[in-house]
């Protein structure tokens, strides 16, 4: 399987990290925008939730919601953009930066 610029050899996503937050449930909406620009707003730091199995052990026993948010976001912008998102307030924004075209 040949890759591109989104994907590596084995169709893993680069670009990505995994942000945890306590935050209550529900989704806002989408911007419309582009995320490929230089600066970056709220809905293009926070990608998606992980809905994996462990992430959602998280949810259950910690109150802990994990997302997958853009490599070039740092704690306080994320921090700052699931605020602004979810009108709540972050305890605390852990990031794990996982390997490139590990499973």
């Amino acid at each position: 399987m040949t890759g591109n610029r989104e994907s590596g050899p084995e169709g893993h996503q680069h670009g990505k990290k995994k942000v945890m937050l306590n935050i209550p449930h529900g989704a806002p909406q989408r911007s419309e925008r582009s995320c490929k620009k230089s600066v970056l707003d709220d809905f293009c730091i926070v990608r998606h939730p992980v809905t994996k199995e462990a992430a959602m052990k998280k949810m259950e026993d910690n109150d802990t919601v994990v997302f997958v948010v853009d490599r070039r976001s740092n704690k306080s912008a994320i921090k700052a953009a699931v605020e602004e998102m979810y009108k709540i307030k972050v305890a605390k924004a852990s990031t794990h930066n996982g390997p490139k075209n590990v499973k």
